[in-house]
């Protein structure tokens, strides 16, 4: 894989273990910060409901193999995150993993 597509830098967020004083558990903590990343944007859809318009991108995020990168991650790049769906590690080779996510904002 060349590191030439991977031009953007990325913060890697998983999220976190352990709870508030209300043992409610939530929130991301910092994983990992530059992570090289690559982005191609997918979709996009408008919807039209009740006098709202919404709008949802689908973006693809390529990047080496790592361990720690599950469904339940997190990218940020610059002012936009991207939540990722699922991992699609190609080829079963530990080398190259494709995210298909969603931005969130």
């Amino acid at each position: 894989m060349r590191a030439g597509p991977m031009r953007f830098v990325a913060t890697l967020q998983n999220p976190s273990a352990t709870g508030d004083e209300y043992s409610t558990v939530g929130g991301y903590a910092v994983t990992a910060t530059g992570v090289r990343v690559g982005i191609r944007n997918v979709s996009g859809k408008e919807t039209h409901a009740a006098k709202q318009t919404g709008s949802e991108v689908g973006v693809e995020l390529n990047t080496r193999y790592r361990s720690d990168i599950t469904g339940a991650s997190r990218f940020v790049v610059g002012a936009t995150t991207y939540e990722v769906l699922y991992v699609n590690n190609v080829g079963m080779r530990n080398r190259e993993l494709r995210l298909p996510c969603k931005v969130v904002s």
